[in-house]
């Protein structure tokens, strides 16, 4: 409680998740990964303020140790391309390596490692909860930003044969790069990366990127709230770009950060292969009236291209 107090003392609003039993160290529950947790929040830029069982000490994580090949573990999110966390310590220094589990550990640097009493400490043993302080205007958690993007694309894929035939209609290289998108999302494909930025940010980074130029004009023109959470699909067996680190997208989704009422109202872009789906979720009527039901509007084109994530930077 004192740190939660601490956190919104400072301005923030404190998310704080267990993972585990202080008392037994029993997980909380199957569902929830620490590691997998832990790791959306640093994607952000966000520290993560985690607290070792053994040590009955917590340590500031601030970022994490990504492998440049494909994914190193199984799972569904970006973590499965990560090692461990890059931490500091008031006692044992700063930029240790704290490993993800201990699968990971004769993968990283021996000497970085964090300790206690001889022995090797993982997030997947030792880490019991955590604390993260994120803006004071940011309500959903990542996780749940996570689910949405999850059940929509699943909700999509059984209109898919509908869609392709709309965009498709006329295009063979369309038609096919629809099929081969929702056929990687049914074979586990598709790792999502979920972080949250600012509208500002997100279009800095899409006016940058590779995609095409049509798609690009119809994401950035969207308004959008200050913070959002941002998903990423990107190919399990991808590779980092050589000169950024970026791994090329497949595509992305953008969801409402500040809200805190109904996650089925969130997602506001959702880009796919060839085409957009814009979500409204006050759409005004012909008469001005305000209506309750979002409105879903549905933008195709012709070209479709790959194009690299995110990269985290200073600016």
């Amino acid at each position: 409680m004192h740190m939660i107090r601490a956190l919104r003392g400072m301005g923030h609003q404190p998310l704080h998740m267990l993972f585990k039993e202080l008392d037994s160290g029993q997980q909380v529950a199957p569902t929830i990964n620490g590691p997998e947790v832990i790791h959306r929040y640093l994607d952000s830029g966000v520290p993560v303020v985690i607290a070792m069982a053994d040590m009955g000490h917590a340590i500031c994580a601030v970022g994490y140790v990504e492998v440049p090949g494909k994914a190193a573990r199984d799972g569904g999110t970006h973590v499965v391309f990560a090692r461990g966390l890059i931490v500091h310590d008031d006692q044992r220094g700063p930029y240790r390596v704290l490993p993800l589990s201990v699968d990971d550990i004769e993968h990283l640097p021996s000497a970085r490692l964090m300790k206690w009493q001889q022995k090797i400490l993982t997030v997947e043993e030792n880490v019991s909860h955590m604390f993260v302080p994120l803006p004071s205007r940011v309500f959903l958690r990542a996780e749940n930003a996570d689910i949405v993007v999850r059940d929509f694309i699943k909700t999509t894929s059984y209109v898919s044969d509908q869609i392709v035939n709309a965009v498709g209609n006329g295009n063979s290289t369309a038609a096919a790069n629809i099929r081969a998108f929702f056929d990687g999302f049914a074979a586990g494909r598709w790792i999502q990366r979920t972080y949250l930025t600012t509208a500002a940010r997100y279009r800095r980074h899409i006016s940058a990127s590779g995609m095409n130029e049509p798609m690009k004009s119809e994401i950035v023109s969207r308004a959008l709230p200050h913070f959002i959470w941002v998903t990423e699909l990107i190919d399990r067996s991808s590779k980092q770009e050589r000169r950024t680190g970026a791994r090329p997208v497949v595509g992305h989704f953008v969801l409402n950060a500040t809200s805190s009422t109904d996650y089925n109202n969130d997602l506001l872009i959702a880009q796919f292969p060839h085409f957009i789906v814009h979500r409204d979720v006050n759409p005004i009527a012909d008469n001005g009236d305000v209506l309750d039901v979002p409105a879903e509007s549905m933008v195709s084109f012709d070209t479709n291209n790959e194009y690299l994530g995110r990269t985290r930077t200073v600016a």
